[in-house]
C-alpha cells in the first residue's frame, strides 16, 4: 500500500507521517510532493494508494492537480481551510480533515480508507458487482430504477412510500418505506438517517445548526433533526467530514 503526502509546508507533512508511523508498522511512504507539479509526477508515476493532500500548495489550488491526472485510491485532504469541503467531496475524496489533526479522526479516516483498498484488492476481475458497487436498484412505479448513491441528496418519507431527491430539485417515489432505502444504503456511512422522516447525504450539507436541530443542503432545503439522532449526527460529522 502506497502513501502519498501533499503538502507545501515539511512540518506538516512531518506530522502526518509521525502520527502514522507511531501507530502502524511498516507504512510504505512514496516520497512527498510539496507542489501541485510534484503531486501530478508521483500520482502519474506511482499511482499512491492513498493521498494526503492539503489545498494550498504555494501560491495554487491542490484542486489543479486534477486538470492533469487523476487519484485511483482513496483521498483524503488535510487543511488548515474550512471552507472547501464541497469542492474536496465533489472530488469524492473519502474525508476532509481540518488541522490541528486530531489523531483519532486521522487513525479512523487511515483505516476506513485500508478498509476499502482491501476489499477492492479482493476483486481480482471486473464482476457485475463492481457494477453496482455505487448503485442501488429500486421499486418504482410498475417499474424498477437504477439510483446512483453519489448523486442521492436526500430521502424523505411519504406515506408507506419515500421519495429520493437529487440535484436541481428531481426526485422519484419508491414504492418502499423509507426503512427499507435505510438498509439498502446501510454501507454508505455518509448517507444516514437524522429524522424519523429523512435519510440525508452527508457529503451534500452545506450548513449544520449550532444546536445540531436542523441540516442545510442549501437556502431552499433544511431538513429537521430529531433529538434522539443528535449524537449520532454529530459523532458522524466529526468522525467523517468536518
Amino acid at each position: 500500500m502506497k502513501i502519498l503526502i501533499v503538502d507545501d509546508e515539511f512540518n506538516a507533512r512531518r506530522i502526518i507521517r509521525k502520527m502514522l508511523s507511531d501507530h502502524y508498522d511498516n507504512l510504505n511512504f512514496l516520497n512527498d510532493a510539496s507542489s501541485v507539479e510534484e503531486a501530478i509526477e508521483i500520482i502519474k508515476d506511482e499511482e499512491p494508494d492513498i493521498v494526503f493532500m492539503d489545498i494550498q500548495l504555494g501560491d495554487k489550488k491542490s484542486f489543479d492537480v486534477f486538470e492533469s491526472t487523476s487519484i485511483k485510491g482513496e483521498l483524503i485532504f488535510v487543511t488548515a481551510y474550512d471552507n472547501y469541503t464541497k469542492e474536496a467531496f465533489d472530488l469524492n475524496a473519502l474525508n476532509y480533515i481540518v488541522k490541528p489533526i486530531h489523531r483519532n479522526k486521522l487513525y479512523s479516516t487511515f483505516e476506513r480508507a485500508m478498509t476499502l483498498i482491501e476489499g477492492e484488492g479482493a476483486i481480482s476481475e471486473p464482476s457485475d458487482s463492481d457494477v453496482k458497487i455505487n448503485k442501488i436498484l429500486l421499486p418504482c412505479s410498475g417499474s424498477q430504477t437504477v439510483i446512483s448513491v453519489d448523486e442521492i441528496i436526500y430521502a424523505k418519507a411519504d406515506g408507506a412510500y419515500c421519495r429520493i431527491f437529487f440535484n436541481n430539485n428531481k426526485s422519484v417515489l419508491i414504492v418502499k418505506p423509507l426503512v427499507f432505502i435505510e438498509k439498502k444504503l446501510e454501507k454508505y456511512p455518509y448517507i444516514m438517517r437524522i429524522h424519523k422522516s429523512y435519510l440525508v447525504n452527508l457529503k451534500k450539507v452545506k450548513k449544520v445548526a449550532s444546536d445540531l436541530s436542523n441540516i442545510s443542503i442549501d437556502a431552499n432545503v433544511m431538513l429537521p433533526v430529531s433529538r434522539q439522532k443528535k449524537q449520532e449526527v454529530k459523532k458522524t460529522l466529526d468522525n467523517f467530514f468536518f
